[in-house]
């Protein structure tokens, strides 16, 4: 599937830094966009080698992007490694 709009249009969801698709599972619009969202899902999980990439939820959302844009600010970490771990929290 291709990235429909954003920094990465026309790329394959598979191309796309993780860090990036991190990002979007936790911004409400793409509840608009849900075959984007399962194919998100499944590369993620495939990424992280686990079987599921847990489902959204709203509280879970909010502290994972206050957390992420909190240390990503501080510049302390690698934003791959910052979106592997934000990604393994959902």
């Amino acid at each position: 599937m291709l990235m429909p709009f954003g920094k990465h249009r026309d790329e394959r969801v598979e191309d796309v830094p993780t860090s990036y698709l991190v990002w979007l599972i936790g911004e409400e619009f793409l509840d608009d966009y849900s075959p984007l969202a399962s194919a998100i899902h499944r590369e993620l999980s495939e990424r992280l080698s686990v079987d599921e990439v847990r489902p959204d939820k709203s509280l879970a959302r909010k502290i994972v992007q206050a957390g992420y844009a909190t240390v990503s600010r501080k510049g302390d970490q690698d934003r791959e490694a910052l979106g592997l771990a934000a990604a393994w929290l959902y």
